[in-house]
Formats: C-alpha cells, structure tokens, sequence
C-alpha cells in the first residue's frame, strides 16, 4: 500500500459515490443487486448477470449491450470488507457485494476529461466510457454536470456533481 503523498489543510468536498444533498430527494432502485466484480463507487451501473451455486443474480456491470441505458450510479456504501491485509482499498465492489444505486438525486463523480456546468453526462454502455456533451445526444444518461463550490470547469479527475431530478431518457422518448 502506497504511503500518502499529500497532506490537506481542508476536508475533501466528497468522494466519488457520496451522495450530496441529504434532505431525502434521492431516490434508489426498488432493489439491490450485487456486483459482478466491475463495478465502481460513483460510476454508471447496467443490468449484469452473475451465477453461482446453480442460481442466477441480479447483478450490475459497469458495460452492458450497446444501446442499453444505465440502471443509475453506484452510491459509495461501506458494506464490504478488504480481506487481504496486503490488498489496497478499492472503489470496485468485489463480486457478490450488495450495491445501492441512485436513480434521482446528487452524486459526487470523478470527471473523466474536462466538463463544464450544464453539460449532459453521456455514457457508452458498450464500455462503461463517461463523456460529456449535448442532451440528447446518443447515449445520454438524463444526468446533468453540477460544479461544486462554484467552480467554472474541472479537468480530468477533478470532483463533479452528478444531478438528476427529471424524467429519464428512456421515458423522455416514449420507451
């Protein structure tokens, strides 16, 4: 395990996966499922499958089928345990780990490039790829970019806000 590098005078804002407001305007999957060993605290969740002991799961990945839309974000839970003294913590849910995630709500993630107020998060299902661009655009995830604190614009692993309080894409188009 890597000896910490840096020291901050203040507190992190989050972390990928936190949820941000907590006056209960968040709304969850009716359900959980569990991992399939891909899945990332503050990333896009899809359907997944797992078997095991003769019997199917309900699992999530973090790629699917193109064209499929994502079930919402993996919230950062502390549910699981690191079992390896010599293992480093992770942000990946092990597989069969529980996983919450957050269909309507704020979520701190971690931009994956540049990203400006406003700008509709956009996920590739085939590969779990976030960009961000137009709303509407293909693989539009019906989330919205929030900057934290203010800022004008992140780059590269910079802390974003995931916001959505609407209608999802997929109801958006009649589906």
């Amino acid at each position: 395990m890597p000896f910490q590098k840096t020291v901050s005078i203040l507190p992190d804002v989050g972390l990928p996966g936190n949820l941000v407001s907590s006056v209960n305007q968040q709304v969850f999957t009716a359900y959980n499922c569990v991992s399939d060993g891909t899945v990332i605290a503050g990333r896009f969740a899809f359907k997944g499958t797992l078997t095991g002991n003769g019997e199917d799961f309900g699992a999530l990945s973090i790629k699917a089928e193109a064209g499929a839309k994502p079930l919402g974000i993996v919230v950062r839970t502390l549910t699981t345990s690191i079992v390896d003294p010599l293992d480093e913590a992770s942000e990946t849910y092990p597989v069969g780990a529980a996983v919450t995630v957050l269909k309507r709500g704020q979520i701190f993630m971690k931009a994956t490039a540049a990203a400006t107020e406003g700008q509709a998060i956009i996920c590739d299902p085939a590969t779990g790829e976030i960009t961000y661009g137009t709303a509407g655009a293909a693989n539009d995830t019906g989330w919205t970019v929030r900057l934290p604190q203010g800022v004008a614009t992140v780059k590269k692993d910079d802390l974003i806000i995931a916001e959505n309080y609407g209608v999802d894409v997929s109801q958006a188009a009649g589906a």
